[in-house]
């Protein structure tokens, strides 16, 4: 599929699933809902960009992953949820089940630059690595999902309980990991709240065009939400070990 074809079969789904419409109904007649979904996306980045620097000084990181922990387990739950909600109300979710195509064709060329920075800030690359070789794993990922008989909706449904139920599981397993290992449990949160993040993030995006609707627009929603679901796929799967 040429960029121009997976351009095209993205905006035939805005306009089918009537995103920008969706987005108005819901969220622009209720601000609050705006406001209170800003403040999930600024949380869950503050949260990851915290896992990324425990694990870079992994060695020393005791005082801080009990830190981590604790806010894990205060905060993580209800903004996931709010994204996974929103993401399920404005037909993003339905509109990536029911075309796997879009996973399959996913290339950064669709991304739009405030999600990649966004990307590019929660990112999990090491110190040495091009910033975007990170976001090329985020690809894969997502073109990897699509091979499977996973519905994105839910991998995100299984990622928005996975922390909550099984964080004393990954605390006890991290305890006694080494520092490669330790690394790998980090990188599978961070990826989870980099994706959530991004998958909110995406959302504020498309916001933007309320005032003057425009369906076109619709396909960078799309393509943002299935990036989002490729670095969620991949965090479970660090969290497993794979």
């Amino acid at each position: 599929m040429t960029d121009q074809e997976y351009k095209e079969l993205l905006l035939e789904l805005a306009s089918r699933y009537r995103i920008i419409d969706e987005l108005a109904f819901h969220y622009y007649k209720h601000s609050q809902r705006i406001e209170d979904l800003r403040r999930d996306v600024k949380k869950l980045s503050s949260i990851c960009r915290r896992v990324r620097v425990i694990r870079n000084r992994v060695i020393r990181e005791q005082v801080e992953i009990e830190d981590l922990y604790r806010v894990l387990r205060k905060e993580y739950k209800a903004p996931t949820n709010s994204i996974l909600e929103a993401l399920r109300e404005l037909g993003i979710l339905r509109a990536l089940d029911e075309t796997p195509e879009v996973l399959y064709g996913l290339r950064e060329s669709v991304i739009p630059k405030e999600d990649l920075e966004l990307l590019l800030w929660c990112s999990f690359h090491n110190s040495d690595e091009n910033p975007k070789a990170g976001i090329g794993r985020l690809i894969s990922a997502a073109r990897g999902l699509a091979r499977t008989s996973h519905k994105p909706s839910k991998i995100l449904q299984e990622a928005a309980s996975t922390i909550p139920k099984k964080l004393d599981d990954i605390k006890a397993e991290y305890k006694d990991a080494q520092p490669p290992k330790k690394r790998k449990i980090l990188n599978g949160i961070g990826n989870i709240l980099m994706g959530f993040a991004t998958g909110g993030g995406n959302i504020l995006l498309a916001g933007g065009t309320i005032a003057a609707p425009n369906p076109a627009t619709g396909y960078l929603v799309i393509g943002s939400a299935a990036v989002a679901i490729g670095a969620v796929f991949k965090g479970l799967g660090d969290l497993r070990g794979e």
